[in-house]
């Protein structure tokens, strides 16, 4: 549930719920998002931070509350459904660089719709 955590591999990584997407209807209990913390075992106590929202649909005081992030994982396309009046399913690309802006994310890691095939 959003703002639970848990610390994992001796609390080397830590991972923490937020609210994110809201995936389907309008009135559908939004997803979670993750905040990935992962301590390099350094003296410096340097934390790598990687916020992970597929769908980049995060509402805004959530942003607001979000740590400043080295990576932030989101996607590059937007889909909208015109049978519901154009609700968006996934944001996209302008809603991934407001949140890495929001973030100051080093890097945007963009997640595409693609075909995959598998066998075995």
């Amino acid at each position: 549930k959003p703002g639970e955590r848990v610390a994992l591999l001796d609390g080397e990584l830590e991972v923490e719920a937020f609210r994110g997407a809201r995936v389907g209807l309008p009135w559908s209990e939004r997803h979670n998002g993750y905040i990935f913390r992962l301590r390099d075992g350094a003296s410096d106590g340097r934390v790598l931070t990687i916020i992970h929202e597929p769908h980049c649909d995060i509402p805004k005081d959530v942003v607001a509350s979000l740590p400043p992030a080295d990576v932030l994982i989101g996607t590059g396309w937007r889909t909208r459904v015109p049978l519901l009046g154009g609700v968006a399913l996934v944001e996209g690309a302008e809603a991934a660089g407001e949140v890495a802006r929001a973030t100051g994310a080093r890097a945007l890691l963009v997640l595409t719709p693609s075909k995959c095939r598998g066998s075995g």
